[in-house]
């Protein structure tokens, strides 16, 4: 059973009507509609209330999102008997060369049968992408090895007097000298040049000052065991932060024709004592990425034809394990990494259809995020047109697919987005419209393409770069060119006058898209920084969103909606 079906079974064995639940609960009638209609879910504390109203163990709960789980895998279920029917023919792309390979898989993933969504996007005229991550592995099994010595680590111990000689000489020179915040300063020193084949070696040393003015400096060893090719300076000298649980200097230097270790350096907060906490060595510099979405670093090592994986993460002991992806067994998924994505699979034009994270010694196939006509259903039917001198434009085709690391969308889908939000507060469908679309979010003009009605701003739940997600509203009784009139605005029952109790169920029933939390207060803006008709709808964290309202003859109207704001020091409810 699922939670829709659990609530409104219970409510009429108790013989309830919806507006009677509503009142018990205190909440809306349209919330109880959206629970039972399956368009929306009770919070944890909710549902405690309907467990003792309508009589429902508390673990049904449980159970029914337990259902509701497996009625989503299910399609995971049809899709691995698809995948054993092509194993033949992605093996033959596996002969073809990489870039090859990669078109042809592209194109013969969008000939396998199209999911439900993609034909009914058909039926509307639209294009949209189907989910095809289901034709790659759901699990990639890695090697694992402990690192020993991690957090202090030992470098090759060179030849102090050696360097003394070459600082004498004045064949030891500084390469690279920089301060860890607030603590001792990392020093590398190249020394005693030899020349061979017009190329000259060096010895490299690591060593570290207490401060700036110490004379007396703490040999840390030698990066390499041999001389090495440092040019005129190193590979990579960066400070990385909260990487495998501490914030480092990277030190990285070639090695050989296709090889680049990678040293990480760190310093002790209360003695000033630097230690070499990793090295790795791979085909590339190390990079540093959130791979088991922890949020903590990892670092990750590239090597070999077809590239394979090595991944440095720490356990909850503070062991330091590498694990291992060889793609030779791998050869029919062309796994890449990056640091914006992480480890993806993307056909030959970079759009991403499968995802992995870092869980249980594997990379594990992630759930692939989209949009479908049935996220519009009032806006579907819109016939949209793109300005590319307007607002946020960025000129990119609005049906390419945006990646941004959550979720995989397009302006289209974005602008559409915005139009079904749109109805939900003033029900009001646009035949036509003129948008423009950013990495922000998108805003909507009038005919004469010279004033905006109506912009919003998508954080990264729906693939948009804005600091904050939210809506700006012009009515026509503030601008005479606008469109919308306040005849159109949200209105709800006559009975709820108080702005703060309006805008609290406004959020629960028709800001889904922009607050996905349960509000707790509503009050004025407590620090006066707008004018009177701001208020802040704050959640139980104390992290608030803004609103700005504009009272009607027949009720209150929303002409902009910003947040989460983080919480403030003081709070006055």
């Amino acid at each position: 059973m699922t939670c829709e079906e659990l609530i409104k079974r219970g409510r009429e064995a108790a013989a309830m009507t919806q507006e009677q639940l509503a009142e018990r609960l205190g909440v809306s009638r349209q919330a109880v509609g959206k629970w039972e209609s399956g368009k929306a879910k009770p919070t944890a504390e909710k549902q405690k209330v309907l467990s003792e109203v309508l009589n429902i163990p508390p673990e049904a709960w449980a159970a029914a999102a337990a259902e509701e789980a497996a009625e989503r895998e299910a399609p995971a279920v049809r899709s691995a008997r698809c995948w054993r029917r092509w194993t033949v023919a992605l093996a033959v792309l596996l002969c073809l060369s990489l870039t090859a390979q990669a078109v042809t898989l592209w194109y013969f993933l969008r000939s396998a049968p199209a999911a439900e969504e993609e034909e009914e996007g058909q039926q509307e005229g639209q294009t949209l992408p189907a989910d095809t991550s289901y034709m790659f592995p759901e699990r990639l099994e890695l090697a694992a090895e402990p690192i020993e010595g991690f957090g202090n680590m030992d470098l090759g111990p060179g030849d102090p007097e050696a360097l003394e000689e070459a600082e004498k000489k004045g064949t030891a020179e500084t390469v690279f000298m920089e301060q860890f915040p607030d603590s001792s300063w990392l020093q590398i020193v190249r020394a005693n040049p030899i020349k061979e084949n017009n190329t000259v070696f060096y010895e490299v040393y690591a060593s570290y000052l207490r401060s700036i003015s110490d004379d007396q400096m703490v040999l840390l060893g030698r990066l390499i065991g041999y001389n090495h090719y440092v040019g005129d300076g190193l590979d990579d000298t960066t400070y990385v932060e909260n990487v495998l649980g501490y914030d480092c200097w990277k030190i990285s230097l070639s090695c050989g024709a296709a090889c680049v270790v990678s040293w990480y350096f760190a310093a002790d907060a209360d003695t000033g004592t630097v230690r070499l906490l990793l090295d790795v060595s791979g085909s590339g510099v190390a990079t540093e990425y959130d791979v088991d979405a922890d949020g903590e670093k990892e670092v990750v090592t590239g090597f070999g034809l077809p590239m394979g994986w090595t991944i440095y993460d720490t356990t909850a002991s503070g062991l330091c394990v590498a694990y291992t992806l060889d793609q030779d067994g791998y050869g029919t998924v062309p796994i890449t990494f990056s640091p914006e994505e992480g480890f993806v699979v993307t056909d030959d034009v970079g759009t991403v259809m499968a995802r992995y994270l870092l869980e249980e010694n594997c990379l594990k196939r992630q759930p692939a995020l989209s949009f479908s006509l049935r996220d519009y259903p009032d806006a579907a039917g819109t016939e949209l047109t793109f300005l590319t001198d307007a607002g946020p434009a960025d000129g990119k085709d609005p049906d390419a697919i945006i990646e941004n690391g959550t979720v995989r969308i397009t302006h289209r889908q974005q602008a559409l987005l915005a139009l079904q939000a749109l109805y939900d507060l003033t029900g009001l469908k646009l035949e036509t419209a003129l948008c423009a679309a950013g990495k922000d979010g998108v805003a909507f003009y009038t005919e004469d393409k010279e004033n905006c009605f109506y912009s919003v701003t998508w954080g990264k739940p729906y693939g948009g770069e804005g600091f904050l997600s939210g809506f700006t509203i012009t009515w026509k009784e503030e601008e005479d060119w606008s469109p919308l009139a306040f005849s159109q605005a949200c209105h709800l029952p006559n009975s709820i006058t108080a702005p703060e109790q309006w805008l609290k169920n406004t959020c629960q029933e028709n800001l889904s898209r922009f607050c996905d939390d349960e509000i707790v207060t509503v009050a004025p803006d407590p620090q006066e920084r707008y004018e009177k008709d701001r208020y802040v709808a704050y959640r139980a964290d104390g992290c608030y969103y803004s609103a700005r309202l504009l009272e009607t003859d027949t009720g209150y109207a929303l002409a902009a909606f910003y947040g989460p704001y983080p919480a403030l020091d003081t709070v006055e409810n």
